[in-house]
């Protein structure tokens, strides 16, 4: 898939849909910096695709790139404000940065816009827990797990 999709490129047919794809390949590869460079050759000749943005964004979670990640996301939510895992998402960047409190803050306003949606008080619970609130961080696993079981 990676060579036909090449040679497309080269043959002078640069589609947005065709870098998608490859960053596709790329990712399911473990090719993370490669599906990152394609992903943002995607969006820069599509700027109304929530998808390859959102794939940009998890790209960029896999290679550590946190920031880059978020301003990713940043964009699927400008798309789309309901796009909920890209919100969740913005979540666990910060999470990853350190940045505890403005994970739970972010999970709070998912919650206050979305309350079924689980992964936010995962998020949540796993911030609190990072700051050493063990007693909010069960509380909001537990409310996590009753939400969406699968994710015990």
């Amino acid at each position: 898939a990676i060579t036909y999709l090449t040679s497309i490129l080269k043959a002078g047919k640069a589609e947005a849909i065709v870098y998608y794809k490859l960053g596709n390949c790329h990712f399911f590869l473990e090719k993370y910096s490669e599906a990152a460079a394609d992903y943002k050759k995607a969006t820069e000749l599509e700027t109304k695709e929530k998808q390859f943005f959102n794939s940009l964004g998890l790209a960029y979670i896999k290679t550590r790139e946190f920031r880059l990640s978020i301003k990713a996301f940043e964009e699927v939510i400008k798309l789309d404000p309901e796009f909920w895992d890209a919100h969740y998402h913005i979540c666990i960047n910060h999470l990853e940065l350190n940045e505890y409190q403005t994970a739970v803050q972010m999970a709070m306003d998912i919650i206050d816009k979305n309350p079924n949606y689980a992964k936010a008080y995962l998020v949540m619970s796993q911030s609190y827990k990072k700051m050493g609130n063990l007693a909010d961080a069960d509380k909001s696993r537990q409310t996590a797990i009753k939400l969406d079981p699968s994710l015990k």
